[in-house]
């Protein structure tokens, strides 16, 4: 007997379920169906293939054999290849073409081998037997053969079943993402409000600090406001700049502490003792801060905002990189808010203040005073004269508004405003022109 794989036709299984790899083969669990036109063939394979526990279908012809097919599920076909009306490849293709996962074997007489693999290539065919066979080597043959049929079913199966898992997966997953986007959203939302809500309380105590009389009216606003631009120009994050923008509206929040008498007097005139007492508000500042968890960085910001670049000021003695940026840029802001002279804020550049700050603030006051228009100047009370024109409204130190912007000065205007200073100074400079 001559058996002939037709490896080409098989395509090699790129795995094999463990299962079907381990478990017992059991010929009872396969059909076979063996077509031949020669009644001794049909009943010697029927016996052979029974006796080791198969269930044996045979058909006489390829019509019959189809027929039998359509109406049971068979594992494996055995097929002459001479049968009437038509040839055993011929019935092998069309059984191929309609049950493609039933394994195929032929049967033939023929001397020519080669024309018949030639033919059989075209059915796809497991094996190729010529006759007559060895019974021993015929059925190790059909039982690799059903070996193989488990592991594709078996495949097969696994192969939907992951595909099943993987859409199952996909759908748990497209939902976690929905529920992840949607608490994503919510955490947002309430982020959100919670900012909100934290710019209130700053807003709130800034005008608290304004009625204790620390700073003149506006002096936060007019810092935070001067400290976004800034910020801005030297590309500053979203979060520096919202924790900015608090810690100057609360960057005199430590003042609370300071005497009286003390907020009332030029710090140039203060004595060693009164400085020593003033250079606490920035830790006070941030002790009072630190009791609200959200504004723990704001309190940091206002501990550091009268730290000197060059490490001479106060409380920590850190310089330069070491000192927070929105520190820095406070601290340049509000000096320049207390004492506007521009002379003074480029003469600290390097010493006082960070030199990139400086840059960034001097750009911002040229682009204030453009908007102001270029005859506007900064002047101090007693420089005022009637006939000048006001660029911004006029606050004593405790807040009371003197005039506002946009009017002239006249005799009256001017010895308010100077009466007023004697008692209750203006801080900073006016903006006027003419």
């Amino acid at each position: 007997m001559t058996i002939l794989p037709v490896a080409s036709t098989i395509p090699m299984l790129k795995f094999a379920s463990s299962r079907a790899a381990t478990s017992p083969f059991s010929a009872t669990d396969h059909t076979l169906l063996v077509v031949d036109d020669e009644v001794y063939t049909l009943h010697l394979l029927e016996l052979l293939f029974r006796h080791d526990g198969y269930r044996v279908l045979t058909a006489s012809s390829a019509e019959e054999g189809l027929d039998v097919l359509g109406r049971h599920q068979v594992s494996l076909v055995i097929s002459d290849e001479r049968l009437p009306g038509m040839r055993g490849v011929e019935f092998l293709m069309r059984v191929r073409q309609n049950w493609p996962d039933t394994f195929r074997i032929i049967l033939t007489a023929y001397a020519d081998t080669q024309a018949v693999i030639n033919s059989i290539n075209d059915g796809h065919v497991y094996r190729f037997i010529t006759k007559p066979w060895d019974n021993n080597d015929l059925r190790q043959i059909v039982r690799d053969a059903l070996r193989r049929f488990d592991i594709t079913k078996e495949n097969r199966r696994l192969n939907a079943l992951i595909l099943q898992q993987f859409a199952e997966l996909r759908t748990m997953n497209e939902s976690l993402e929905q529920k992840v986007a949607e608490r994503t959203a919510e955490v947002e939302t309430k982020n959100r409000h919670l900012q909100e809500t934290m710019l209130e309380v700053v807003r709130t105590l800034s005008g608290i600090l304004e009625m204790r009389g620390v700073g003149a009216k506006g002096h936060a606003l007019h810092v935070s406001q001067a400290c976004d631009w800034v910020a801005g120009l030297l590309a500053l994050s979203a979060e520096q700049r919202l924790e900015l923008g608090m810690a100057a509206m609360l960057h005199d929040i430590g003042k609370v502490g300071l005497p009286d008498e003390l907020l009332r007097k030029d710090s140039m005139a203060y004595t060693r003792t009164e400085t020593a007492v003033f250079r606490e508000y920035c830790v006070l500042g941030q002790s009072i801060i630190s009791g609200i968890r959200q504004l723990e960085n704001v309190g940091r910001i206002i501990r550091h905002q009268r730290e000197w670049w060059n490490g001479a000021g106060f409380p920590d003695g850190l310089a330069e990189e070491q000192i927070p940026i929105e520190s820095r840029i406070i601290a340049a802001v509000d000096a320049y808010e207390e004492r506007p002279d521009q002379a003074l804020l480029e003469q600290g550049s390097g010493r006082r203040f960070d030199p990139e700050v400086v840059t960034a603030f001097v750009a911002y006051l040229a682009d204030r005073a453009s908007v102001r228009g270029e005859s506007a100047r900064a002047m101090l009370p007693h420089e005022l004269r009637e006939g000048m024109i006001l660029m911004n409204d006029v606050y004593t130190g405790r807040g009371l508004l003197l005039c506002t912007g946009g009017k002239a000065i006249d005799k009256t205007t001017l010895e308010k405003i100077r009466n007023f200073n004697r008692v209750d100074p203006i801080l900073g400079k006016i903006y006027v022109r003419g």
